[in-house]
């Protein structure tokens, strides 16, 4: 008698949300939302935000881990680089700056190419939830 009951209809909506493919249910005054990262269930007090020290020190966390989240992998990618062609130089002793420069540079362009969707999703996301709080917070 589960569709009968009268939490089958909060039941089919929270699957549906728990499909999704990221992030914490939480109930707001539009009902049962997906936010874009864990952890935000502890700021929202009630499921409604409100503007207190918590929150924004939190949104300013989440900021700064979305940043370092987004930049790792360029920075992962010219390191390798740099120490690749350190050790090249290193080993031929050829001292020649545009060396270290341009397959750095090169490297940083091409991991670009292949991160830039997985970066979009992520910043885009950020953004949305930023957007979606912020008539919560108007109240």
């Amino acid at each position: 008698m589960v569709g009968g009951c009268w939490w089958a209809p909060w039941s089919k909506a929270f699957t549906e949300l728990q499909k999704a493919p990221y992030g914490d249910v939480i109930r707001t005054r539009a009902g049962l939302q997906k936010q874009p990262w864990r952890g935000v269930n502890s700021l929202l007090a009630g499921g409604i935000a409100t503007m207190t020290q918590e929150f924004v020190i939190g949104l300013a966390r989440h900021a700064v881990e979305m940043t370092l989240l987004i930049s790792l992998p360029m920075l992962g990618i010219g390191l390798v680089v740099g120490l690749a062609v350190s050790i090249f130089q290193a080993a031929t002793q050829i001292q020649e700056m545009t060396l270290t420069f341009v397959p750095k540079i090169v490297a940083v362009l091409l991991g670009l190419l292949l991160f830039a969707p997985w970066m979009m999703r992520k910043m885009t996301g950020f953004a949305e939830y930023i957007i979606t709080t912020i008539p919560q917070l108007m109240h």
